[in-house]
Protein backbone atom coordinates (compact mmCIF):
# COMPACT_ATOMS: atom_id res chain seq x y z
CA UNK A 1 0.00 0.00 0.00
CA UNK A 2 2.72 2.51 0.45
CA UNK A 3 4.22 2.03 -2.89
CA UNK A 4 0.79 2.23 -4.44
CA UNK A 5 0.34 5.65 -2.11
CA UNK A 6 3.25 6.77 -3.76
CA UNK A 7 2.22 6.00 -7.20
CA UNK A 8 -1.19 7.46 -6.70
CA UNK A 9 0.22 10.68 -5.08
CA UNK A 10 3.02 11.15 -7.98
CA UNK A 11 -0.06 10.67 -10.54
CA UNK A 12 -1.93 13.35 -9.11
CA UNK A 13 0.52 16.10 -8.35
CA UNK A 14 3.58 15.31 -10.99
CA UNK A 15 2.12 18.80 -12.77
CA UNK A 16 0.90 20.86 -9.77
CA UNK A 17 2.36 24.35 -9.91
CA UNK A 18 1.89 25.43 -5.97
CA UNK A 19 1.36 23.39 -2.34
CA UNK A 20 -2.40 23.90 -2.79
CA UNK A 21 -1.81 21.88 -5.89
CA UNK A 22 0.14 18.95 -4.28
CA UNK A 23 3.37 20.51 -5.32
CA UNK A 24 6.42 18.98 -3.33
CA UNK A 25 3.68 16.20 -1.55
CA UNK A 26 5.32 13.13 -3.42
CA UNK A 27 8.85 13.50 -1.85
CA UNK A 28 7.53 14.73 1.60
CA UNK A 29 5.38 11.03 1.28
CA UNK A 30 8.11 9.23 0.93
CA UNK A 31 10.08 10.58 4.17
CA UNK A 32 6.42 9.99 5.98
CA UNK A 33 6.97 6.83 5.11
CA UNK A 34 10.44 6.19 5.97
CA UNK A 35 9.39 7.85 9.51
CA UNK A 36 6.47 5.75 9.57
CA UNK A 37 8.21 2.07 9.44
CA UNK A 38 11.10 3.36 11.52
CA UNK A 39 8.66 3.75 14.42
CA UNK A 40 6.99 0.75 13.40
CA UNK A 41 9.93 -1.48 13.29
CA UNK A 42 10.49 0.31 16.90
CA UNK A 43 7.38 -0.73 18.55
CA UNK A 44 7.53 -3.91 17.21
CA UNK A 45 10.05 -4.93 19.45
CA UNK A 46 8.55 -3.24 22.26
CA UNK A 47 6.67 -4.98 25.32
CA UNK A 48 3.45 -3.77 25.28
CA UNK A 49 3.21 -4.01 29.62
CA UNK A 50 4.93 -0.52 29.43
CA UNK A 51 1.70 0.79 27.67
CA UNK A 52 -0.12 -0.05 30.52
CA UNK A 53 1.78 2.01 33.22
CA UNK A 54 -0.62 4.74 34.42
CA UNK A 55 2.10 7.20 34.68
CA UNK A 56 3.48 6.47 30.75
CA UNK A 57 -0.46 6.93 30.06
CA UNK A 58 -1.41 9.89 31.35
CA UNK A 59 1.50 11.48 29.91
CA UNK A 60 0.69 10.33 26.46
CA UNK A 61 -3.00 11.76 27.17
CA UNK A 62 -1.19 15.02 28.38
CA UNK A 63 0.39 15.65 25.47
CA UNK A 64 -2.50 15.03 23.03
CA UNK A 65 -4.67 17.15 24.74
CA UNK A 66 -2.35 19.43 25.21
CA UNK A 67 -1.73 19.52 21.22
CA UNK A 68 -5.48 19.58 21.05
CA UNK A 69 -5.65 22.86 22.64
CA UNK A 70 -2.75 24.14 21.06
CA UNK A 71 -3.78 23.74 17.44
CA UNK A 72 -7.23 25.68 18.05
CA UNK A 73 -6.48 28.60 20.37
CA UNK A 74 -2.99 29.41 19.30
CA UNK A 75 -2.57 28.82 15.61
CA UNK A 76 -3.57 30.27 12.66
CA UNK A 77 -6.51 28.86 10.03
CA UNK A 78 -6.26 26.70 7.32
CA UNK A 79 -9.08 26.30 4.91
CA UNK A 80 -11.46 27.94 7.61
CA UNK A 81 -10.15 25.10 10.30
CA UNK A 82 -8.08 24.98 12.92
CA UNK A 83 -6.81 21.37 12.24
CA UNK A 84 -2.56 21.70 11.64
CA UNK A 85 0.94 22.68 13.30
CA UNK A 86 3.12 23.77 11.18
CA UNK A 87 6.83 22.86 12.56
CA UNK A 88 9.75 23.07 10.06
CA UNK A 89 7.41 22.71 6.81
CA UNK A 90 5.88 19.92 7.55
CA UNK A 91 1.83 19.97 8.73
CA UNK A 92 1.22 17.98 12.24
CA UNK A 93 -2.74 17.09 12.82
CA UNK A 94 -3.51 16.51 16.46
CA UNK A 95 -6.59 14.43 15.30
CA UNK A 96 -4.95 12.08 14.08
CA UNK A 97 -2.94 11.12 16.99
CA UNK A 98 -5.92 11.69 18.69
CA UNK A 99 -7.53 8.57 17.58
CA UNK A 100 -4.31 5.76 18.52
CA UNK A 101 -4.59 7.69 22.15
CA UNK A 102 -8.21 7.06 22.79
CA UNK A 103 -7.44 3.17 21.56
CA UNK A 104 -4.89 2.62 23.67
CA UNK A 105 -6.29 4.38 26.91
CA UNK A 106 -9.65 2.91 26.55
CA UNK A 107 -8.30 -0.43 25.96
CA UNK A 108 -6.28 0.38 28.93
CA UNK A 109 -9.69 1.32 31.44
CA UNK A 110 -11.59 -1.51 30.33
CA UNK A 111 -8.84 -4.09 30.70
CA UNK A 112 -7.59 -2.77 33.99
CA UNK A 113 -10.19 -2.14 35.26
CA UNK A 114 -11.48 -5.92 35.38
CA UNK A 115 -8.16 -6.54 37.65
CA UNK A 116 -9.02 -3.96 40.52
CA UNK A 117 -13.13 -5.36 40.18
CA UNK A 118 -11.34 -8.99 40.90
CA UNK A 119 -9.15 -7.81 43.74
CA UNK A 120 -11.82 -6.61 45.52
CA UNK A 121 -14.31 -9.01 44.65
CA UNK A 122 -11.86 -11.55 46.66
CA UNK A 123 -10.83 -8.70 49.04
CA UNK A 124 -14.59 -8.35 50.25
CA UNK A 125 -14.77 -12.48 50.30
CA UNK A 126 -11.99 -12.82 52.70
CA UNK A 127 -13.93 -10.02 55.06
CA UNK A 128 -17.41 -12.14 54.61
CA UNK A 129 -15.91 -15.20 55.33
CA UNK A 130 -14.70 -13.63 58.64
CA UNK A 131 -18.17 -11.38 59.53
CA UNK A 132 -21.05 -11.77 61.65
CA UNK A 133 -24.45 -12.97 60.36
CA UNK A 134 -26.05 -9.86 59.49
CA UNK A 135 -22.29 -8.53 58.03
CA UNK A 136 -22.73 -11.62 56.10
CA UNK A 137 -25.99 -10.21 53.91
CA UNK A 138 -24.43 -6.41 53.78
CA UNK A 139 -21.92 -8.09 52.12
CA UNK A 140 -24.04 -9.83 49.73
CA UNK A 141 -26.10 -6.27 48.96
CA UNK A 142 -22.32 -4.93 48.86
CA UNK A 143 -21.24 -7.13 46.16
CA UNK A 144 -24.46 -7.28 44.01
CA UNK A 145 -24.22 -3.17 43.96
CA UNK A 146 -20.19 -3.76 43.81
CA UNK A 147 -21.22 -5.20 39.99
CA UNK A 148 -23.30 -2.58 38.68
CA UNK A 149 -21.54 0.45 39.97
CA UNK A 150 -18.35 -1.08 38.37
CA UNK A 151 -19.73 -1.37 35.49
CA UNK A 152 -21.16 1.98 35.36
CA UNK A 153 -17.93 3.51 36.62
CA UNK A 154 -15.72 2.47 33.93
CA UNK A 155 -18.25 3.64 31.60
CA UNK A 156 -18.67 6.93 32.27
CA UNK A 157 -15.16 7.19 33.49
CA UNK A 158 -14.05 6.22 29.85
CA UNK A 159 -16.69 8.76 28.73
CA UNK A 160 -15.34 11.82 31.06
CA UNK A 161 -11.50 10.59 29.52
CA UNK A 162 -12.70 10.55 26.09
CA UNK A 163 -15.02 13.62 26.42
CA UNK A 164 -12.46 16.49 26.28
CA UNK A 165 -10.87 14.76 22.93
CA UNK A 166 -14.25 14.54 21.07
CA UNK A 167 -14.81 18.15 21.89
CA UNK A 168 -11.72 19.52 21.14
CA UNK A 169 -11.39 18.08 17.44
CA UNK A 170 -15.12 19.09 17.17
CA UNK A 171 -14.82 22.57 17.49
CA UNK A 172 -11.57 22.21 15.16
CA UNK A 173 -13.74 22.44 13.30
CA UNK A 174 -13.64 18.40 12.25
CA UNK A 175 -16.90 16.81 12.24
CA UNK A 176 -15.92 13.92 10.78
CA UNK A 177 -13.09 13.04 13.00
CA UNK A 178 -14.89 14.12 16.19
CA UNK A 179 -18.06 11.37 14.80
CA UNK A 180 -15.35 8.74 14.06
CA UNK A 181 -13.57 9.11 17.55
CA UNK A 182 -17.22 8.85 18.86
CA UNK A 183 -17.70 5.82 16.57
CA UNK A 184 -14.43 4.07 17.96
CA UNK A 185 -14.66 4.60 21.55
CA UNK A 186 -18.33 3.07 21.03
CA UNK A 187 -16.46 -0.19 19.27
CA UNK A 188 -14.04 -0.71 22.00
CA UNK A 189 -16.34 -0.57 24.48
CA UNK A 190 -18.38 -2.63 22.56
CA UNK A 191 -15.98 -5.71 21.94
CA UNK A 192 -15.55 -5.51 25.79
CA UNK A 193 -18.25 -6.17 27.41
CA UNK A 194 -20.19 -9.16 28.04
CA UNK A 195 -22.92 -8.61 27.32
CA UNK A 196 -23.11 -7.20 23.12
CA UNK A 197 -26.71 -8.41 22.08
CA UNK A 198 -28.14 -6.10 25.40
CA UNK A 199 -26.26 -3.27 24.06
CA UNK A 200 -27.10 -4.17 20.50
CA UNK A 201 -31.03 -4.49 21.42
CA UNK A 202 -30.84 -1.23 23.22
CA UNK A 203 -29.64 0.85 20.29
CA UNK A 204 -31.31 -0.24 17.81
CA UNK A 205 -34.10 1.71 18.23
CA UNK A 206 -32.43 4.85 19.27
CA UNK A 207 -30.62 5.05 15.90
CA UNK A 208 -33.69 3.92 13.92
CA UNK A 209 -36.56 5.44 15.16
CA UNK A 210 -34.67 8.58 14.84
CA UNK A 211 -33.18 8.46 11.42
CA UNK A 212 -37.50 7.67 10.34
CA UNK A 213 -38.63 10.39 12.50
CA UNK A 214 -36.00 13.07 10.94
CA UNK A 215 -37.03 11.45 7.31
CA UNK A 216 -33.31 10.01 6.49
CA UNK A 217 -35.28 6.72 5.94
CA UNK A 218 -38.25 7.07 4.28
CA UNK A 219 -40.89 4.67 5.40
CA UNK A 220 -43.67 5.97 4.12
CA UNK A 221 -44.03 3.41 1.04
CA UNK A 222 -44.39 0.97 4.05
CA UNK A 223 -47.95 2.47 5.29
CA UNK A 224 -49.69 5.66 5.97
CA UNK A 225 -47.39 7.45 8.70
CA UNK A 226 -44.77 4.90 8.77
CA UNK A 227 -47.04 2.71 11.47
CA UNK A 228 -45.63 -0.46 10.10
CA UNK A 229 -42.19 0.60 10.02
CA UNK A 230 -42.47 1.02 13.62
CA UNK A 231 -44.17 -2.64 14.29
CA UNK A 232 -41.30 -3.56 12.93
CA UNK A 233 -39.08 -1.57 15.09
CA UNK A 234 -41.06 -2.71 18.24
CA UNK A 235 -40.88 -6.64 17.02
CA UNK A 236 -37.26 -6.89 15.98
CA UNK A 237 -36.11 -4.85 19.33
CA UNK A 238 -39.20 -7.38 21.58
CA UNK A 239 -37.20 -10.30 20.05
CA UNK A 240 -33.88 -9.04 21.14
CA UNK A 241 -35.29 -8.67 24.23
CA UNK A 242 -36.53 -11.93 24.68
CA UNK A 243 -33.42 -13.61 23.32
CA UNK A 244 -30.92 -11.40 25.47
CA UNK A 245 -32.93 -11.12 28.76
CA UNK A 246 -32.77 -7.33 28.96
CA UNK A 247 -35.20 -5.54 31.13
CA UNK A 248 -38.06 -4.10 29.63
CA UNK A 249 -37.95 -1.12 31.36
CA UNK A 250 -34.80 -0.54 29.38
CA UNK A 251 -36.31 -1.27 26.02
CA UNK A 252 -39.05 1.52 27.09
CA UNK A 253 -36.65 4.13 27.88
CA UNK A 254 -34.38 3.74 24.59
CA UNK A 255 -38.14 4.52 22.55
CA UNK A 256 -39.00 6.90 24.46
CA UNK A 257 -35.63 9.06 24.73
CA UNK A 258 -35.09 8.17 21.14
CA UNK A 259 -39.08 10.22 20.40
CA UNK A 260 -38.03 13.23 22.68
CA UNK A 261 -34.43 13.72 20.72
CA UNK A 262 -36.13 15.31 17.62
CA UNK A 263 -36.88 18.68 18.89
CA UNK A 264 -32.87 18.98 20.34
CA UNK A 265 -31.90 18.20 17.16
CA UNK A 266 -33.72 19.98 15.66
CA UNK A 267 -32.55 22.70 18.11
CA UNK A 268 -29.16 21.93 17.43
CA UNK A 269 -29.27 21.80 13.61
CA UNK A 270 -30.67 25.48 13.72
CA UNK A 271 -28.16 26.92 16.05
CA UNK A 272 -24.21 28.00 15.41
CA UNK A 273 -22.76 24.70 16.19
CA UNK A 274 -22.51 23.17 12.79
CA UNK A 275 -20.24 25.42 10.55
CA UNK A 276 -22.14 26.59 7.60
CA UNK A 277 -20.16 24.77 4.95
CA UNK A 278 -20.45 21.30 7.54
CA UNK A 279 -24.65 21.95 7.12
CA UNK A 280 -24.01 22.39 3.76
CA UNK A 281 -22.46 18.68 3.04
CA UNK A 282 -24.87 16.93 4.78
CA UNK A 283 -27.90 18.82 3.58
CA UNK A 284 -26.59 18.22 -0.08
CA UNK A 285 -26.10 14.41 0.85
CA UNK A 286 -29.32 13.46 2.27
CA UNK A 287 -31.08 15.65 -0.74
CA UNK A 288 -28.67 15.09 -4.15
CA UNK A 289 -25.30 16.35 -5.19
CA UNK A 290 -26.71 16.91 -8.18
CA UNK A 291 -28.92 19.55 -7.59
CA UNK A 292 -26.05 21.61 -6.88
CA UNK A 293 -23.42 20.42 -9.28
CA UNK A 294 -21.52 23.47 -9.44
CA UNK A 295 -20.85 24.14 -5.45
CA UNK A 296 -21.60 22.38 -2.72
CA UNK A 297 -22.19 18.75 -4.74
CA UNK A 298 -19.00 19.63 -7.00
CA UNK A 299 -16.57 17.49 -4.93
CA UNK A 300 -18.62 14.17 -5.20
CA UNK A 301 -20.18 15.01 -8.54
CA UNK A 302 -16.35 14.96 -9.87
CA UNK A 303 -15.24 12.26 -7.61
CA UNK A 304 -18.49 9.83 -9.45
CA UNK A 305 -16.86 10.92 -12.58
CA UNK A 306 -13.83 9.94 -12.28
CA UNK A 307 -15.16 6.40 -10.77
CA UNK A 308 -17.40 6.06 -13.50
CA UNK A 309 -14.66 7.15 -15.74
CA UNK A 310 -12.46 3.89 -14.87
CA UNK A 311 -14.50 1.58 -15.61
CA UNK A 312 -13.08 -1.79 -15.58
CA UNK A 313 -9.46 -1.92 -16.43
CA UNK A 314 -8.84 1.77 -15.93
CA UNK A 315 -8.04 4.84 -18.15
CA UNK A 316 -4.21 3.77 -17.35
CA UNK A 317 -1.42 5.38 -15.24
CA UNK A 318 -0.83 9.31 -15.82
CA UNK A 319 -4.02 9.14 -18.41
CA UNK A 320 -6.86 10.44 -16.26
CA UNK A 321 -8.28 13.59 -16.90
CA UNK A 322 -10.02 13.93 -13.58
CA UNK A 323 -7.08 13.25 -11.36
CA UNK A 324 -4.03 14.45 -13.29
CA UNK A 325 -5.78 17.73 -14.55
CA UNK A 326 -7.08 19.23 -11.19
CA UNK A 327 -10.76 18.45 -12.26
CA UNK A 328 -11.61 16.75 -9.36
CA UNK A 329 -10.20 18.25 -5.69
CA UNK A 330 -7.91 16.94 -3.01
CA UNK A 331 -7.24 13.81 -5.32
CA UNK A 332 -4.28 12.96 -3.69
CA UNK A 333 -5.87 13.34 -0.11
CA UNK A 334 -9.41 13.07 0.64
CA UNK A 335 -10.49 11.82 -2.92
CA UNK A 336 -7.65 9.40 -3.97
CA UNK A 337 -9.37 6.59 -3.81
CA UNK A 338 -11.21 8.09 -7.09
CA UNK A 339 -8.04 8.89 -8.90
CA UNK A 340 -7.21 5.00 -8.13
CA UNK A 341 -10.39 3.73 -9.64
CA UNK A 342 -9.90 6.66 -12.96
CA UNK A 343 -6.50 5.23 -14.01
CA UNK A 344 -6.60 1.33 -12.61
CA UNK A 345 -10.62 0.71 -12.66
CA UNK A 346 -12.23 -1.47 -11.38
CA UNK A 347 -10.07 -4.22 -11.18
CA UNK A 348 -7.60 -1.76 -9.16
CA UNK A 349 -9.97 -0.53 -6.44
CA UNK A 350 -11.32 -4.47 -5.40
CA UNK A 351 -7.54 -5.55 -5.25
CA UNK A 352 -7.24 -2.37 -2.69
CA UNK A 353 -10.36 -3.37 -0.88
CA UNK A 354 -9.03 -7.32 -0.85
CA UNK A 355 -5.25 -5.93 0.66
CA UNK A 356 -7.61 -3.93 3.45
CA UNK A 357 -9.51 -6.81 4.01
CA UNK A 358 -6.21 -9.55 4.61
CA UNK A 359 -5.05 -7.11 7.04
CA UNK A 360 -7.91 -6.27 8.87
CA UNK A 361 -8.16 -10.39 9.33
CA UNK A 362 -4.54 -10.78 10.33
CA UNK A 363 -5.12 -7.68 13.04
CA UNK A 364 -8.61 -9.49 14.10
CA UNK A 365 -6.51 -13.18 14.04
CA UNK A 366 -4.02 -11.13 16.33
CA UNK A 367 -6.92 -9.95 18.99
CA UNK A 368 -8.44 -13.56 19.00
CA UNK A 369 -5.30 -15.47 19.63
CA UNK A 370 -4.21 -12.38 22.28
CA UNK A 371 -4.07 -14.01 25.71
CA UNK A 372 -5.11 -10.82 27.78
CA UNK A 373 -7.70 -8.22 27.62
CA UNK A 374 -5.23 -5.02 27.00
CA UNK A 375 -3.72 -6.99 23.83
CA UNK A 376 -7.16 -8.08 23.04
CA UNK A 377 -9.16 -4.30 23.44
CA UNK A 378 -5.92 -2.81 22.03
CA UNK A 379 -5.72 -5.01 18.45
CA UNK A 380 -9.71 -4.85 18.27
CA UNK A 381 -9.46 -1.06 18.74
CA UNK A 382 -6.66 -0.71 16.02
CA UNK A 383 -8.80 -2.95 13.42
CA UNK A 384 -11.74 -0.65 14.12
CA UNK A 385 -9.72 2.59 13.77
CA UNK A 386 -8.62 1.45 9.87
CA UNK A 387 -12.03 0.17 8.96
CA UNK A 388 -13.73 3.15 10.34
CA UNK A 389 -11.46 5.37 8.10
CA UNK A 390 -11.46 3.36 4.87
CA UNK A 391 -15.40 2.51 4.79
CA UNK A 392 -15.68 6.65 5.67
CA UNK A 393 -13.41 7.63 2.83
CA UNK A 394 -14.63 5.57 -0.04
CA UNK A 395 -18.30 5.68 0.84
CA UNK A 396 -17.38 9.74 1.09
CA UNK A 397 -15.98 9.26 -2.59
CA UNK A 398 -18.57 7.06 -3.94
CA UNK A 399 -20.68 9.39 -2.84
CA UNK A 400 -22.86 7.46 -0.09
CA UNK A 401 -21.58 9.53 2.77
CA UNK A 402 -21.10 13.08 3.53
CA UNK A 403 -17.79 14.79 2.78
CA UNK A 404 -15.35 14.66 5.37
CA UNK A 405 -11.87 15.41 6.16
CA UNK A 406 -10.88 11.27 7.02
CA UNK A 407 -7.99 9.89 5.39
CA UNK A 408 -7.49 6.79 2.96
CA UNK A 409 -5.33 4.55 5.40
CA UNK A 410 -1.74 4.39 4.29
CA UNK A 411 -2.59 5.52 1.01
CA UNK A 412 -3.50 8.88 1.39
CA UNK A 413 -0.91 11.89 1.40
CA UNK A 414 -0.38 12.88 5.28
CA UNK A 415 2.38 12.43 7.17
CA UNK A 416 0.15 12.38 10.89
CA UNK A 417 -2.36 9.63 9.07
CA UNK A 418 0.95 7.39 7.91
CA UNK A 419 2.52 7.78 11.00
CA UNK A 420 -0.61 6.96 13.14
CA UNK A 421 -1.73 4.01 11.05
CA UNK A 422 2.06 2.49 11.24
CA UNK A 423 2.11 2.94 14.94
CA UNK A 424 -1.03 0.92 15.46
CA UNK A 425 0.21 -1.74 13.19
CA UNK A 426 3.30 -1.58 15.30
CA UNK A 427 1.53 -2.34 18.58
CA UNK A 428 -0.23 -5.01 16.28
CA UNK A 429 3.08 -6.46 15.55
CA UNK A 430 4.40 -6.53 19.26
CA UNK A 431 1.10 -8.23 20.40
CA UNK A 432 1.32 -10.45 17.83
CA UNK A 433 5.31 -11.31 19.07
CA UNK A 434 4.29 -11.93 22.71
CA UNK A 435 1.87 -14.31 21.49
CA UNK A 436 4.34 -16.29 19.82
CA UNK A 437 6.82 -16.02 22.42
CA UNK A 438 3.94 -17.31 24.94
CA UNK A 439 3.44 -19.95 22.25
CA UNK A 440 7.12 -21.20 22.56
CA UNK A 441 7.66 -20.54 25.49
CA UNK A 442 4.79 -23.16 26.66
CA UNK A 443 5.83 -25.64 24.12
CA UNK A 444 9.25 -26.31 26.60
CA UNK A 445 6.88 -26.53 29.55
CA UNK A 446 7.09 -30.21 30.47
CA UNK A 447 4.59 -32.19 30.60
CA UNK A 448 3.65 -35.09 32.52
CA UNK A 449 2.96 -38.63 31.00
CA UNK A 450 -0.68 -39.59 31.63
CA UNK A 451 0.67 -43.27 31.42
CA UNK A 452 2.88 -43.18 34.22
Amino acid sequence: MSILSIVLIYSTTFNAQNLEGGAGTFKKQILFFIVGFFIYFLLSTFDLSWLQNTRILFIIYLITILFLVYVKFFTGEIASTNRWITILGFSIQPAEYAKITLTIVTAVIFSHHEEHYEKLVNWKEKKRRKSKYWQKKLAKVSNFLDKYLHNFYRYIFSFLVVLPIMVLVFIQPALGNSFLILLLWLSIVFASSNSQLKIINFIVPIILIPLEQWGIINANFLGENSILFMTIIFMFTGILALKSKLKWYLIIFAVVFSLAIKPFTIQLWESNVLKVYQKERIETFFEDPEKDPLDAGFQVRQSKIAIGAGQFFGRGYLQGTQSTLKVLPFAHTDFIFASLAEQFGMVGSLLLILIYLVLLVRIEQTAGKSKDEFAFLLATGVCIMLLLNIFINIGMNMGKLPVTGVPLPLVSYGGSSVIVNLTGLGLIQAARRRITIKDVSESFIPRSNPWT
